[in-house]
C-alpha cells in the first residue's frame, strides 16, 4: 500500500502524534494546516522536526508519560500552543519560535520547563499561565509590543513576572500567586483593564492610561507609584493592601468611574493625587487617614465620602465639597460600622452643610412637631363630634319638653281683630300650661286629646263662637308635636 501524498499529510483537521514514526511523517511538511495533537499515551520524548509554520494549533494535554517535547524548526503557530495537565512534563524546547497567537500553560508541574530561546523571544498575543509550578516567567521574556489578554493566576511558586509588553488591549489579571511575587512591566504604556493582586512589588513606570478599570488589591507592597498615569476610563480601586503606606500618582488628572481607596490600614497621609481634578462617579476614601489632600479636585459626579478611624480635620476639605454633585460626607474618629463622633455632610454641590451633632436636634424637633400635629388632629375630631352631637340633641334635652306650636290665626269677619296664639306664651305640659299675657291676669290653654279649648279674655259674641272653634280645630289639628 502506497503512502498518502504529502498534500494530504500536511493538510488535515487533526493529526495525532503517538510515536516517532508519526512525527517523521510530518517532517516533510514545512507548512502544516490543522491541529497537531500529542496523544495522551505518547512516548516520553517527542521531536517534531521539519515543520516550520503551523496554521492551526499544537495541543499537548492530559498526558501522564510525556517528559520532553521539542520542535527545533518551528517558527510560528497561528492559533494556540497549549500545555495542560502534564504530570511529569519538564522540558519544552522551541528555539526558533517567533510568533504564537495564544500560549496556555496550565497544570504543568516542573519549575523549569520553558526554553524558548537562544535565538530570540517570541511574540505572543494571548498569554495564560494558571496552576503551574513555575518559579519565574523571565525565562521567556516576551518581546511583544502588544497583548490582547494576560492571565497569571494560581501559581503558588511563582516569584517573578517580568514582561516586556507595551500595550494590553483587553484584560490583564495577576492574582493568587506566590507570596513573594514581584511584577514588572517596564515598557507598558497603555492597558485596557488591569487587575493586580497578591504581589510584593509592582513596577509600572511608563503606564500612561488605563481604558477601563485599574484594580490593585490584597497586595503587600509598601509603596505604590505610578508616576506617568494620567487617565482611567473606568474606576480606580486601591483596596485591602495591608502594609501600603505611601501612594504617588503625580500626574493623574481624571478617573472616569469610581475612585475607591479603602481598607489600607497603614496609609495615613493621602496626598499623592496633587493633579486629580475629576471623578466621573463616586469617590470613597475610607481608612486610617490623618491627612487627606485633593487640591485640584473640581468635579465629582457622584457622592463623596471621606471616613477615617483617626482624627482628621474635615474643615480642611471644605473646598472639595463644592465640587460634589451628589452627597458629601466627612467622618473622623469613625469606623464603617459605627456612628461618627464628628461628621460633615452636604447635599449637592450647592447644598447646605450640617454636623452629626445637629442631626440629633433635627430629629428631636421633627418628633415634637409630629406629636403636636397628631394632638391637634385628635382635638379637632373631638370638637366636631361634640358639635355634631349638640346639634342632634332634642329640644329641651334634660328639661321639661317644650312643643313647637305654630300660630293658628282666627280670621274674623268684618273689622273684628284677629285672635292669635302667640308663640311660647304658654307651655303645654301633659294637658296643662300657663302663661302671663298681662299683669294680674292669667290665661290658660289646655289641650285634651283631639279637642282644643280656647279661653280668651272678655266675652265672645255668640255668632263668632262656632267660627272660631271650627277654625282653631282645623289649625291645631296639624300642629307638630315633639
Amino acid at each position: 500500500m502506497s503512502n498518502p501524498p504529502a498534500s494530504a499529510i500536511c493538510n488535515a483537521a487533526t493529526t495525532t502524534v503517538r510515536h516517532s514514526a508519526d512525527a517523521l511523517a510530518l517532517a516533510g511538511c514545512k507548512t502544516y494546516t490543522g491541529t497537531i495533537a500529542i496523544a495522551t499515551d505518547s512516548a516520553a520524548t517527542v521531536d517534531l522536526d521539519g515543520v516550520q509554520e503551523l496554521h492551526g494549533s499544537l495541543i499537548v494535554a492530559n498526558n501522564t508519560g510525556l517528559n520532553t517535547l521539542s520542535a527545533s524548526s518551528l517558527q510560528s503557530i497561528s492559533d494556540t500552543l497549549m500545555f495542560s495537565n502534564l504530570s511529569i512534563f519538564n522540558n519544552m524546547t522551541f528555539p526558533s519560535l517567533r510568533s504564537i497567537n495564544t500560549l496556555i500553560l496550565s497544570r504543568v508541574p516542573s519549575p523549569n520547563i520553558v526554553n524558548l530561546y537562544p535565538t530570540g523571544a517570541p511574540s505572543v498575543i494571548n498569554l495564560q499561565v494558571t496552576n503551574t509550578y513555575l518559579e519565574g516567567l523571565s525565562s521567556f521574556s516576551l518581546q511583544t509590543s502588544q497583548l490582547q489578554t494576560l492571565v497569571i493566576v494560581n501559581n503558588s511558586y511563582l516569584e517573578t513576572a517580568q514582561l516586556a509588553i507595551g500595550n494590553i488591549t483587553q484584560q490583564a489579571r495577576i492574582a493568587n500567586n506566590g507570596g513573594n511575587l514581584t511584577v514588572s512591566f517596564p515598557n507598558l504604556v497603555n492597558a485596557y483593564d488591569l487587575d493586580i493582586a497578591n504581589c510584593t512589588y509592582l513596577e509600572l513606570p511608563e503606564l500612561v492610561s488605563v481604558s477601563n478599570n485599574l484594580k490593585l488589591s490584597w497586595n503587600s507592597f509598601l509603596s505604590l507609584e505610578l508616576p506617568n498615569l494620567t487617565f482611567t476610563g473606568g474606576g480606580l480601586n486601591i483596596t485591602n493592601n495591608n502594609v501600603l503606606a505611601d501612594i504617588a500618582f503625580g500626574h493623574l488628572v481624571s478617573v472616569n468611574g469610581d475612585l475607591n481607596i479603602l481598607e489600607n490600614p497603614k496609609l495615613a497621609n493621602l496626598s499623592g493625587f496633587p493633579g486629580l481634578s475629576s471623578v466621573g462617579a463616586k469617590l470613597d476614601l475610607t481608612g486610617a487617614f490623618t491627612n487627606v489632600s485633593l487640591p485640584a479636585l473640581r468635579n465629582v459626579r457622584g457622592d463623596m465620602t471621606v471616613q477615617s478611624s483617626e482624627s482628621l480635620n474635615c474643615t480642611a476639605l471644605q473646598d472639595e465639597k463644592f465640587a460634589v454633585h451628589g452627597k458629601y460626607v466627612c467622618l473622623e474618629n469613625s469606623t464603617p460600622t459605627s456612628s461618627a463622633v464628628n461628621a460633615t455632610t452636604t447635599q449637592g454641590a450647592s447644598g447646605s452643610t450640617s454636623s452629626a451633632r445637629d442631626m440629633g436636634i433635627g430629629v428631636g424637633l421633627g418628633l415634637g412637631l409630629g406629636i403636636f400635629l397628631l394632638a391637634a388632629v385628635v382635638a379637632s375630631i373631638m370638637f366636631f363630634r361634640r358639635r355634631r352631637d349638640r346639634r342632634r340633641k332634642p329640644a329641651g334635652y334634660g328639661d321639661s319638653e317644650k312643643p313647637i306650636v305654630t300660630n293658628p290665626t282666627a280670621e274674623l269677619p268684618g273689622k273684628l281683630a284677629v285672635a292669635e296664639l302667640a308663640p311660647w306664651h304658654g307651655t303645654s305640659e301633659m294637658g296643662r300650661s300657663t302663661s302671663k299675657s298681662a299683669p294680674g291676669r292669667e290665661q290658660r290653654h289646655e289641650l285634651h286629646g283631639d279637642e282644643p279649648r280656647s279661653e280668651l279674655l272678655g266675652p265672645i259674641p255668640g255668632n263668632l263662637e262656632s267660627s272660631v272653634s271650627s277654625d282653631l280645630n282645623g289649625r291645631t289639628g296639624s300642629l307638630p308635636t315633639r
